[in-house]
């Protein structure tokens, strides 16, 4: 028997519109998933890195209820090049999509986290701790 897709996946990315098609069909893909459910925050990577409490539980609050409410395979944490809220270079952005990543797996134990890079072309880099 073929076990049936993922509905659901969750992306906690950016506002920024030119990385939302790239970011949606990676996650599609990696987590076999028909639905992306985006939370955005202007560079979310930056306020939650940093513990943000206003920030963290206004996401922790909608990523539940992808979670919770349509069973999100997992969760994807995405910095990106080019963030206007966090105008800092990758090598910058990657310790805060890792540091917001490992948050994320604290506040859902249960959940796959996976931090992202999103660069404007379209490529979507997988980061590793």
């Amino acid at each position: 028997m073929t076990k049936a897709p993922n509905q659901f996946c969750t992306a906690i990315t950016c506002m920024d519109g030119r990385i939302q098609d790239s970011v949606a069909d990676f996650l599609r893909g990696y987590y076999k998933a028909q639905w992306v459910d985006t939370v955005t925050e202007a560079g979310p990577v930056g306020a939650l890195s940093e513990g943000n409490p206003q920030t963290t539980r206004s996401v922790c609050d909608r990523v539940s209820i992808s979670v919770e409410k349509h069973d999100s395979a997992g969760i994807g944490v995405i910095a990106h090049e080019g963030c206007a809220a966090v105008p800092l270079p990758r090598e910058e952005q990657i310790p805060m999509a890792l540091n917001t990543a490992e948050r994320m797996r604290k506040k859902f134990p249960s959940m796959e986290v996976i931090a992202l890079y999103a660069k404007l072309n379209g490529e979507i880099e997988l980061l590793k701790a």
